[in-house]
This record gives structure tokens, sequence and C-alpha cells, in this order.
């Protein structure tokens, strides 16, 4: 005859709460935390943001979650709570042309370096989303070092388990929306402002029948051909501003697209 299944434990049955994972950090010693989450891997066009987000310790919120369990409008509501309560934070952009040249993996994790270079106090230990840490040596700037390189934990899905992550991931995607919508004042035949340059039907409509007599990818490069005077304020963090000069323009290389379906967010 079968057993029946034992009862997990507490530990094991209850739900993993934001606070538990930054507790973990400050009880192994650790003076100060932060949560660092990127947006923009997957669309065809536009930069990669990253955030960089210290909170009070035992800090906790209701309405900080996944950004992508939040309406605009409640990031956008939520994101000045965010910014005045955390003890710092900092947004990171990493434009086109470095995308191209670097690729998006590697342009995602210099965008946390750029976030994390705006807190202060410099954090000791770094909590990022998904699987990939960044490599100690470009937390240098020159040929100087600014301090020891932090320690680094990376979380699956660390936006729905770490509310740190899940605050940057918020801002992160707050001030990227902001970047595609000035994008949008300028190339509305593109509709930036609703797809944010994501692989929308819009957007590849937009591609398609722009500059008749062109190329998909011809199409793109003239797009970015036109953006290198457009000035973008992309989010104000703790006195740390995220503004943008578009120099190599807003639309990815075709090699790209396929990068684009494979990384998501």
């Amino acid at each position: 005859m079968r057993r029946g299944q034992l009862p997990l434990s507490d530990e094991f049955s209850r739900p993993l709460e934001f606070v538990d994972i930054e507790e973990q950090g400050y009880s192994r010693g650790f003076n100060c935390i932060a949560g660092l989450d990127e947006v923009g891997r997957g669309p065809l066009a536009g930069p990669v943001v990253a955030a960089a987000v210290v909170l009070p310790r035992g800090f906790t919120h209701p309405e900080i979650k996944d950004s992508k369990l939040l309406t605009a409008d409640r990031r956008e509501t939520i994101a000045p709570v965010i910014r005045e309560k955390a003890v710092c934070c900092g947004i990171g952009v990493v434009e086109v042309e470095e995308i191209d040249r670097i690729n998006i993996l590697n342009a995602s994790l210099l965008a946390m370096v750029k976030a994390f270079r705006g807190l202060k106090p410099a954090p000791d230990y770094l909590l990022i989303d998904g699987r990939e840490t960044i490599p100690p040596g470009w937390f240098k700037t020159g040929k100087k070092a600014s301090g020891s390189s932090p320690q680094q934990r990376t979380i699956i899905k660390g936006d729905q388990l770490c509310i740190s992550i899940a605050a940057a991931s918020i801002l992160a995607k707050v001030a990227r929306d902001e970047i595609m919508v000035e994008f949008d004042k300028k190339y509305p035949q593109y509709g930036f402002a609703s797809h944010k340059g994501y692989s929308s039907a819009v957007h590849l409509e937009g591609i398609a029948i722009q500059d008749i007599g062109r190329t998909s990818a011809d199409d793109r490069r003239v797009v970015a051909a036109g953006q290198r005077d457009c000035v973008v304020a992309a989010a104000e963090c703790d006195g740390v501003v995220a503004g943008r000069q578009a120099l190599g323009g807003i639309a990815r290389r075709v090699g790209d697209l396929v990068v684009a379906a494979a990384d998501g967010d």
C-alpha cells in the first residue's frame, strides 16, 4: 500500500518573500546590497537600459514587483516612490552603436555596470536578475579600480523573487519607455510609443512600408542616421541624470533580429 506524501515544512511550502534574499546577504556580513536588472535585450530598435537600486534593509512595498506584471501606468506611479525611498539608485544606458559592436549580452552587462557606478554608497553585494555575472574587471574605471569588486549573486526570475531587483526592473522599464516615446515624436511612422521597439506587427509593417524602394535593412539605417541630433533625458535617479545623445541611431543591425527573437527582455 502506498504511503501518503509527507507534508512539507513551512519553510519549503510558504512563498519566498522579497526581503528574504536581501536579508541573506546582510546576515553574511554585507553592508550595502543592490538589485540590478535590465530591459531592452529583445527589441529591434532602441537602447538597452539597466537600473541598480539599494533599498533600506527590510523595506517592502506591495506595489513593487516584476515590471512585466504591472501596467505602464502602475510602473510610472511606483517609480517615483522607489526613487524617494531608495538609499540610492542609478540608471545605465547603452546605445545601439555599442550594442552592435559588443553584442547584446555584453551591452546588457555594461548597462548594469553604468548603473552600478551611479550608486553612492557603492554596494559590496549585487543581486542580478538572470544567469550572467558581470566580469570583475568591468568595475574598473580606466587604470584605477573603484575599490574592490563587489560580490555577485545571479537569480533566475530575480525580478519575481527579490524586491530590489523588482524595483530595478521598474526603473529600467520606465526609463527606456521614456526614451522610446521621445523617438516616437520624431519618427511617428514607426509607432515607437506603443511597441517601444519590440517586434510587433505595427513595427514590422512600419519598417516594410517606409521609404519605398529601399530594403528593410536600408530603411533602418535611414532611421539611424536621422537620430544623430536627438537628445533624450531618460530619467533622473537620486541626482544621477541618465541623459543620452543617440550618436548611433535607434535601429539595430539585421543580425540582431535573431538575437531579439531569442533573448526575451
